[in-house]
């Protein structure tokens, strides 16, 4: 140890230009003594303190400070930057503990192996730091960081990201060039923001001409990767990031459009528009337009008002021509929040504009006819309201209607379909038709005996649970009023009825008393608000004293401890990307979105109910199939372990 410190202690003094990597080598050498308690600090802080401030002097006295001469070792690093001694700068770097991804000086060992080209090294360290704050890599070497890395994807995304500013504020052609390379290699419709935000840059120091001839490449690498997509969001992000679009970026993006819409009859029409684009004078309002037009196309079906729908016979994104079930035809500005897009499966659209094919399922299957209907009918359906439904629409002639209902109760007392027909109540809801119980013969009554010993009795959860050993451990049998979140719920809605109920009774008859005594009663503000609140508090009521009565008439429940269940809470994760969410499942009455209540009697309710933990369910939308997997159950209202 002596020999190193002595060759330390001559080298101290000597210039920049005659260092030596084995003077580093040294210093380094003499703080790990120092650490290691094989030398004593105090002849090497003593030979620091004395002669001229050369550089070995600087470097070491901020080595030998720790923490507190962090400053004092960036400094003397950057000093060898600026003369261009990588070498130098690489093992004074690795001396001062830049080698790990924490260290403050990791910047200057990635500006080393940038210089001196070693990929792996660049690659190892540079990935490492982009995971945790890319703003950490020096701006100048974040482009050959991206080329180091390009092998590892998700990295070298990263990397291309941390690339742009210095790209988009002081880039070269060359670099810009390099860059779309890097991208156009395996580009998905996440590098596309990348690429808009450094066009945002370019457009901003009137630099865009480095890009616009190799925007076309990108797009051409795109499509090859069935990226389309994609392509159009590049073409709308260069749109509005420059105000302009490359002809050879429309021509792209009018073939991405085929790609993606090659269902519809107008796509050549669109396709063309797009290509005319690339020469306007506001390409993205003329892209925007396109993209309105395709949204609300020939044939879909728009929503007006509370119950009123339209088909669509034309849009061109700024007008569109509507036509109601009479086949009359009205023209007017396409206003998003007015033209509210809907599903043409629904039922009033069917049964405004497909009543043919809604006669013959009417006919072939009742039941999943009135199924849909029951589902989708805004309020409480009873066989009234379905006879008015079906005859007034002539979807069954009314001396039909007794023989098609007779057929329709026979089927669900056969526990057929998805629907159940209260008799008492003449309505209908969704759910399997209950058995009805055989009737019993009457028992004749036994003498007295003696009460038994001891008499077990199930014992009860917190959560309302009884566990009967008739069911075995692996059911559970559970009295719904007495789970906590259950008899919260109830208290709410209880509260909101009372609050009703006193507003129906004594408010607003006392409003309505105060408006008739100003005179008359036609021209009366007051008077018409009062009651068209009296109207809103009636039908407010009823809804929820039907969510109160769903839930009052499920006493208990028998399901499976692993199963998913009416009145259970389900942890489920959305297949692939694993999102995981927690639904509970509620009668059809209580589905609220907005607190996670999924009616049993929804597409997702249904798949979910009565399956095991760790099973995958797939369900068929209007959109497409979803898969979830079942990944938890649990007491309703809590978060399934």
């Amino acid at each position: 140890m002596s020999d190193v410190l002595e060759r330390f202690q001559a080298r101290l003094d000597v210039e920049l230009s005659d260092l030596e990597i084995s003077d580093i080598e040294a210093a380094g050498a003499v703080l790990e003594a120092i650490d290691g308690k094989e030398l004593d600090r105090a002849p090497v802080a003593d030979a620091l303190g004395g002669g001229a401030e050369s550089w070995l002097r600087v470097f070491s006295r901020g080595l030998l400070a720790g923490d507190a001469g962090t400053r004092m070792v960036s400094v003397a690093l950057d000093s060898l930057a600026s003369a261009g001694s990588w070498p130098l700068l690489e093992a004074a770097a690795r001396v001062a503990g830049a080698d790990s991804v924490e260290s403050p000086h990791a910047g200057d060992l990635l500006r080393a192996w940038g210089h001196l080209g070693q990929d792996d090294e660049l690659a190892r360290l540079g990935g490492e730091i982009l995971a945790l704050d890319p703003g950490r890599i020096p701006p100048r070497f974040r482009l050959p960081l991206a080329q180091a890395i390009k092998r590892n994807r998700p990295a070298a995304r990263l990397a291309r990201r941390s690339a742009v500013e210095h790209l988009g504020h002081r880039g070269t052609e060359d670099e810009v060039e390099v860059f779309f390379d890097l991208v156009g290699e395996d580009a998905t419709i996440e590098d596309v923001e990348s690429v808009t935000h450094l066009l945002d840059l370019l457009h901003r120091r009137e630099a865009t001409a480095l890009a616009e001839p190799l925007l076309e490449i990108l797009a051409l690498a795109l499509l090859e990767q069935k990226e389309a997509g994609a392509v159009w969001s590049l073409a709308l992000g260069t749109a509005q990031a420059t105000g302009s679009l490359p002809g050879g970026l429309a021509e792209q993006a009018a073939e991405a459009l085929q790609q993606l819409h090659s269902e519809f009859e107008q796509v050549e029409d669109w396709a063309r528009q797009t290509r005319s684009a690339g020469g306007g004078s506001d390409p993205l309002a003329e892209l925007q337009r396109i993209e309105r037009a395709i949204e609300w196309h020939s044939g879909a079906f728009v929503k007006i008002g509370a119950r009123e729908y339209r088909r669509i016979e034309s849009c061109d994104g700024r007008e569109i021509t509507l036509v109601n079930r009479l086949g009359e035809r009205q023209t007017e500005a396409l206003a998003p929040s007015r033209h509210r897009r809907v599903d043409a499966d629904i039922w009033a659209i069917r049964a405004a504009f497909f009543t043919d094919e809604l006669k013959a399922e009417l006919r072939r299957e009742p039941l999943i006819a009135l199924e849909r209907l029951v589902r989708q009918h805004p309020g409480k359906l009873t066989d009234v309201g379905l006879r008015s439904e079906l005859t007034a629409g002539s979807l069954i002639h009314f001396t039909d209607w007794e023989r098609w209902f007779g057929l329709v109760k026979d089927r669900i007392r056969n526990g057929e379909g998805g629907v159940c027909f209260d008799a008492r109540r003449r309505s209908f809801s969704l759910g399997k038709p209950k058995k009805v119980a055989s009737a019993r013969k009457p028992v004749a009554k036994r003498a007295p005996t003696a009460a038994p010993v001891a008499e077990r009795t199930p014992a009860k959860s917190a959560a309302g649970k009884t566990n009967s050993a008739a069911d075995g451990d692996d059911y559970l049998v559970f009295k719904v009023l007495e789970i906590p979140a259950v008899k919260d719920l109830l208290l709410r809605l209880k509260e909101q009825l009372g609050s009703l109920d006193r507003e129906l009774r004594i408010d607003i008859p006392e409003k309505l008393r105060s408006a008739a005594a100003h005179g008359d009663l036609r021209e009366n503000a007051e008077y018409d608000a009062a009651k068209e609140r009296k109207s809103y508090v009636e039908i407010l009521l009823k809804q929820l004293m039907e969510r109160t009565q769903s839930v009052q008439h499920v006493e208990q429940i028998r399901c499976r401890r692993d199963h998913a269940a009416l009145f259970r809470s389900v942890k489920i994760a959305n297949q692939p990307e694993g999102e995981i969410q927690t639904i509970h499942l509620v009668p059809n009455q209580l589905a609220d979105p907005d607190r996670s209540f999924v009616s049993v009697g929804s597409p997702l309710g249904k798949a979910l109910n009565r399956q095991p933990v760790g099973s995958q369910v797939v369900l068929t939308l209007p959109r497409g199939t979803r898969t979830v997997k079942i990944v938890g159950v649990g007491v309703f209202g809590q978060e399934p372990e």
